[in-house]
């Protein structure tokens, strides 16, 4: 039911879809391949012109780390070559530091 969000000409759209499902991850209510998905729109949204979209969107990346870390990592490597530089490097500190410490 959010697709229509990711493609929103209003940005608070794009961000309130992110917000909710962020909310979903941290209640422990989502299931890992909606995590995985979430994950990838999250990446995609990294580079909105928005800045509050890219804090939502990395919000929603650490909120699906914290769930599902070791299919996160996976994801971020599949993802890390269409990221921008300065987003997969904020992505893979948020990922190691996590799962070096756990």
């Amino acid at each position: 039911r959010l697709p229509p969000a990711w493609t929103h000409a209003n940005w608070r759209a794009r961000e309130s879809a992110l917000k909710v499902f962020s909310g979903t991850l941290s209640r422990g209510c989502a299931r890992e391949d909606d995590a995985r998905e979430m994950f990838k729109r999250a990446c995609d949204s990294m580079g909105d012109r928005e800045s509050a979209v890219r804090d939502a969107a990395f919000a929603c990346a650490s909120a699906a780390r914290a769930a599902f870390p070791e299919a996160m990592v996976e994801e971020f490597e599949l993802a890390r070559n269409d990221l921008r530089p300065q987003h997969a490097k904020a992505l893979e500190r948020l990922l190691t530091t996590t799962t070096t410490t756990t």
